[in-house]
């Protein structure tokens, strides 16, 4: 039986000072401290946390109580800002699986919320429907 990887998805391996170990992840031969073992990687989790869950949280709640968009503005919006914020997040991680025309899977289907986000926003655009005040 295969061995299982366990947990989420690692950051990439870095050696900034807010690095964390993972004790799961796959173990390299590491030159700087001169041992084997899990090597320092991106804290990515915490990263989309502030991204995804943070930043774009904001901006929807701020949206809705300060300006009022219609309901498919502002889902377009959180579905664009979702994509971008995605996409930022993906570029300290590990990829999963093979890359997609360079990219990793996230960032790849990233770009089709994105797309669909721009969508939803030319539709109600085009039908008149904007803000409820």
């Amino acid at each position: 039986m295969e061995h299982m990887r366990v947990g989420e998805l690692w950051g990439r391996v870095t050696t900034v000072s807010w690095a964390v170990i993972f004790p799961e992840s796959p173990k390299n031969y590491n030159v700087a401290l001169q041992k084997y073992g899990a090597e320092p990687r991106h804290p990515s989790q915490l990263y989309e946390a502030v991204l995804e869950g943070g930043l774009i949280l904001a901006y929807v709640q701020w949206r809705f109580w300060c300006k009022r968009p219609s309901a498919g503005q502002l889902g377009g919006e959180f579905l664009i800002g979702y994509g971008i914020m995605r996409i930022l997040g993906e570029m300290f991680r590990e990829p999963d699986a093979d890359l997609i025309l360079g990219l990793s899977r996230g960032q790849f289907y990233s770009i089709f919320m994105i797309l669909a986000g721009a969508i939803t926003i030319w539709i109600v655009k085009r039908q008149g429907r904007y803000s409820h005040r």
